[in-house]
């Protein structure tokens, strides 16, 4: 009969991952065919990445009139 720590023991080790594999690599040697770079999906510029988006929201920009005739400058 097993005491449930040598249970526990017996489980964990049917149920280890295996040692990953490591491929090792010269840093010093050129890639022969160096892939291409990934193409850009996005050509737009910093300035026009961070305008406001304001496609379908003219309607919604309304410029309140002023109506306040009893003030001073």
């Amino acid at each position: 009969m097993r005491t449930r720590s040598q249970s526990r023991n017996l489980h964990n080790q049917q149920h280890q991952a295996p040692p990953p594999v490591v491929e090792h690599f010269n840093l010093e040697e050129p890639f022969e065919n160096p892939p291409p770079p990934p193409p850009m999906d996005d050509q737009r510029i910093m300035a026009q990445l961070l305008e406001a988006p304001t496609a379908g929201y003219e309607d919604a920009i309304v410029v309140p009139e002023i109506t306040a005739d009893n003030f001073e400058l």
